[in-house]
């Protein structure tokens, strides 16, 4: 990430974060060749990097077949929901060409801290708000999307119907 919202290395923000995760890679990945791998993860990261610009998000790095997305604090309810088109858009890709795949959504609202670390150029984030979205990842069903509380309280009706309590810590999740 070269760029989010005018910040620099050491500025803090408050800021919506997600973590996707494709489930089943390893195994599916295991039976392509190197250029299949490669195809299918160019393919997803396509459809992030052209879906994320409609709200001013960015995508902070990906780590194999996951990616940690930053979005700005001002429109959580339009983030969540072009994350929900995103991760809908995706799955019908799998659907026609890698059915055993599924892609898993979990996302944060919080505090994050603009980082720069040697020796690499791109800005990075740190923080709760970061380990706590990696963390809600874990809690999701295959393929689900997890919201946490500050994020659900972020969010209009109209999309508020599309998750439910799935723990009394009141994480959420789509569907």
């Amino acid at each position: 990430m070269k760029d989010f919202m005018g910040l620099k290395d050491g500025d803090t923000a408050s800021a919506l974060v997600c973590v996707t995760d494709i489930a089943d890679f390893t195994r599916t990945a295991s039976s392509l060749s190197l250029e299949g791998i490669a195809g299918l993860l160019k393919q997803v990261s396509s459809i992030i990097a052209r879906r994320i610009t409609n709200t001013g998000g960015r995508v902070v790095k990906y780590i194999g077949d996951a990616s940690l997305l930053v979005f700005p604090q001002e429109d959580v309810d339009g983030s969540i929901r072009e994350l929900l088109s995103m991760k809908q858009e995706i799955e019908e890709y799998f659907a026609s060409t890698y059915p055993a795949l599924a892609i898993t959504f979990s996302a944060h609202l919080g505090q994050i801290i603009i980082v720069r670390i040697e020796p690499f150029e791109n800005l990075d984030i740190l923080g709760h708000t970061v380990n706590t979205a990696w963390r809600l990842g874990a809690r999701a069903q295959r393929g689900g999307f997890v919201i946490s509380q500050p994020v659900y309280d972020a969010l209009e009706e109209t999309t508020r119907v599309r998750f439910h309590r799935i723990t009394p810590q009141a994480v959420y999740v789509a569907g």
